[in-house]
This record gives structure tokens, sequence and C-alpha cells, in this order.
């Protein structure tokens, strides 16, 4: 069975190497077998650099989430509030977009992904959005 250890470039273990392989560098690994009785040492290098766009989010920014916000949290529900959220009774999250929830808080916050302004999830194939007057609509995503 094989251990790994991994070091970033400029730690112990791993500067000997740098010189060599200078800025392309990004880390090495120590892989033990026990059975054998050996250690492997591998190099993770840069071999090119090239321009990337990266692609777009999974979630539209408009896309309407629910978030989790603790009674006691008063300053976060004004927050939330300030920003155009809404307090859901029924699913007892705050609706807010998702745009905006990650301006405000983590994302690990998000309850669910498919709640509508009113609190039902969109139909299949269709995304709630939000227009510009900010009240909420559902397209069909040009169907």
């Amino acid at each position: 069975m094989l251990n790994t250890r991994k070091l970033a470039s400029g730690q112990n273990g791993a500067k000997k190497l740098q010189v060599p392989y200078d800025d392309r560098l990004l880390g090495v690994r120590y892989r033990y077998d026990r059975q054998l009785r050996k250690r492997y040492k591998s190099v993770e290098l840069i071999v090119k650099e090239a321009e990337w766009t990266p692609p777009p989010e999974s979630v539209i920014a408009a896309t309407l989430v629910g978030v989790r916000v603790e009674f006691k949290e008063a300053d976060l529900q004004r927050r939330v509030k300030a920003a155009g959220g809404r307090w859901n009774p029924d699913r007892k999250p705050w609706e807010l977009a998702y745009g905006k929830v990650r301006k405000i808080v983590r994302t690990a916050r998000i309850q669910a992904a498919d709640v509508s302004a009113n609190g039902k999830p969109p139909h299949v194939g269709q995304q709630a959005k939000l227009s510009d007057s900010g009240k909420s609509k559902v397209s069909d995503g040009g169907k």
C-alpha cells in the first residue's frame, strides 16, 4: 500500500528541486510502499502556460436560493433583508439571489438552489430570475 506526503515547492524536502526546476515547480510528492520497502519522489511541474477563460458559473447570479440564518443572528438577518432577501415561513430559509448571497455570507449557508420567489421549486427546465424591478419571474431558458 502506498502512503503519500505532499510538499509545497518551498518546504523542506522540496528545496533541492527548486534549483533545477525554478518557478515551474509546484510541489513534490513522496510515496511510500511498505511491502516493497521503497520511497518514490515525484514532482508536479508547469510545462505550459496559456490564456484561459473560466466557464460560466453553474448557478446563475439571479437564481433565488434559500439561505440559512439563525434566529440569534440579527445583524446578518438585517444584511440579508437589506440586499433584498425575504423570509419564507413555510420552508424557513431566507430567499435571496445567489449573486447577492455570495457577497454577504459563505455559500455553505445555502440550503437549496431550487427555491423560487413563491417558495415553490420552478418547473423542470425553468429557472427563477429577478426582473429589473426586483420582482421574480420564471423563464423557460429561451425555449
